[in-house]
């Protein structure tokens, strides 16, 4: 179990640090669609990152590390999806 709380918070916070970086490039208030295109396309391409690496561990047969990896991903999307969508809402 520790080890999924670490994946889970180190990816949660790599989600903030571009939900910022995002905001700040899409700054005005009339880019609220190209906030949530450059948030979708930075949520998919970790979902996949770590959706790789869950499948990666799964194969070698890790067990725990799968468990964090897939888990993370999962919740990654989710939280990611609301963040997206209340941050083009800002």
């Amino acid at each position: 179990m520790p080890y999924l709380r670490k994946v889970l918070l180190a990816n949660l916070f790599i989600l903030a640090v571009y939900w910022v970086v995002c905001k700040v490039i899409c700054g005005g208030p009339s880019e609220q669609l190209g906030f949530m295109l450059l948030m979708m396309l930075c949520i998919a391409l970790h979902v996949v990152a770590l959706f790789a690496a869950g499948i990666s561990f799964a194969v070698r047969g890790e067990k725990p590390r799968r468990n964090a990896y897939l888990t993370s991903a999962g919740v990654t999307l989710l939280v990611g999806f609301s963040s997206c969508l209340g941050g083009a809402a800002l």
